[in-house]
């Protein structure tokens, strides 16, 4: 059942946004090249603007924008890169961010800002299906995509919209007691990263910003394949038709029939221009830049309380970094947290051994290590290893705590 306060939020949302749209307007097409300043701007652009630039306030202040430097560099590399060269001195102040989620999912501003999850980028595999992802939310923002949907959509339309946003933001809460990026959404009432975030702009603009993708890409000799394989990636994941989280695509065209125009459209461009023999690929630079990201994956599915998810991609991730302690330690914490069997508690028991073996001074697998043994009534063993815990971070959130439960254990013991 969802408490008061996220339903009131919910309602906020709605109220927001019936009285944000309009109905029926058309919207002209503009050139930002030829727009001096933002005074220029058509005033629905202005409107637009300045909840964008709000939202990403919010974001920012919320702790959900992932800021890891190196990363952040190169995705703003890659994303300028994508810009048409007539629009990269334009007023749009363009700018690449990493959201800290597990979902695939990808959306845009309309004042230029693009935010890519985390999760997104970890199961991505060369740098060519990045440039795709930037690049048709690019054509969103360089195509209006925000004043278009927002001017012709109705009341009632609106109101099924949001809907469907308070349908999936609902579905995480009450699989979580984190907040998460849905549930911050509907707590903080940022309509235009929900909207895009979640239900899309149509078949007819997704189409738009597919296709046009493809020719930024071409631009700067990329893989054309890369976008087909981007498909190929959410389909792997989000494969059953009656999950709830969609994001992505949530009202995009269907995947398959993505696919299907996409090679389509790229059998037109190679018959159509010289390209040369190797187009960009860059997957090993995309590799060595992201890899770290897997054990986070693992970490936010966690906290987000989807451990099935988490044990998905613990799998696969163990099998390709076999002696990384953070992923087994987070292994660990998946299926210690998911089930009550002793068979696969003894299981993450021994990941947490082996994740200290691996890194002698890494801390949380002995607080993982106590848990189970408080668990088992063996306080005496989960004293030794809450301290060793505290020792080895002396600076953690949780210290006064652990400390206190060290004493009520001692206290258990001389009972």
């Amino acid at each position: 059942m969802l408490n008061k306060k996220f339903v009131l939020n919910l309602f906020t949302i709605v109220v927001c946004l019936l009285l944000f749209v309009r109905c029926g307007s058309s919207i002209e097409s503009i050139n930002y090249s030829e727009i001096e300043d933002y005074n220029h701007l058509p005033e629905d652009d202005k409107d637009l603007w300045f909840k964008s630039d709000h939202e990403n306030s919010v974001l920012k202040k919320s702790g959900l924008v992932y800021n890891d430097q190196d990363l952040r560099e190169y995705i703003n590399e890659i994303g300028f890169k994508l810009i048409p060269d007539e629009l990269k001195k334009s007023i749009v102040p363009f700018k690449f961010e990493v959201i800290y989620d597990p979902e695939l999912n990808a959306f845009a501003l309309p004042n230029g800002t693009i935010y890519i999850h985390l999760g997104m980028l970890a199961k991505l595999e060369d740098e060519s299906q990045l440039a795709f992802i930037l690049a048709h939310e690019l054509v969103h923002v360089i195509k209006r995509h925000t004043a278009h949907a927002f001017s012709t959509i109705s009341n009632t339309s609106a109101m099924l919209q949001i809907f469907s946003v308070a349908t999936v933001l609902g579905f995480s809460t009450m699989q979580s007691n984190w907040a998460g990026f849905w549930n911050s959404l509907a707590q903080t009432g940022l309509v235009l990263s929900a909207y895009a975030s979640v239900n899309g702009f149509g078949r007819t603009m997704e189409k738009e910003a597919d296709i046009t993708a493809l020719k930024y890409m071409l631009d700067n000799y990329y893989d054309l394949n890369g976008a087909v394989r981007v498909m190929e990636i959410l389909l792997e994941k989000y494969d059953d038709p009656s999950a709830i989280v969609v994001f992505f695509y949530g009202n995009h065209p269907l995947l398959k029939e993505r696919i299907e125009y996409l090679k389509n459209e790229i059998n037109k461009m190679n018959n159509q221009y010289s390209l040369p023999d190797t187009l960009i690929k860059n997957k090993e630079k995309y590799i060595s830049s992201t890899n770290f990201l897997k054990e986070k994956i693992i970490e936010l599915w966690i906290r987000n309380g989807k451990y099935r998810d988490a044990l998905e991609d613990s799998k696969k991730y163990s099998e390709m970094f076999p002696e990384n302690p953070e992923i087994k330690y987070w292994t660990g914490e998946a299926i210690r947290l998911s089930t009550d069997n002793p068979d696969s508690i003894q299981i993450a028991e021994d990941l947490y051994l082996s994740a200290i073996s691996l890194k002698f001074d890494y801390a949380e697998p002995n607080k993982g290590i106590a848990l189970i043994y408080e668990e088992r009534n063996d306080f005496e063993m989960a004293i030794e290893y809450y301290g060793k815990y505290v020792e080895l971070a002396p600076n953690s959130s949780d210290r006064r705590y652990i400390l206190n439960k060290i004493d009520e254990l001692k206290e258990q013991i001389v009972k």
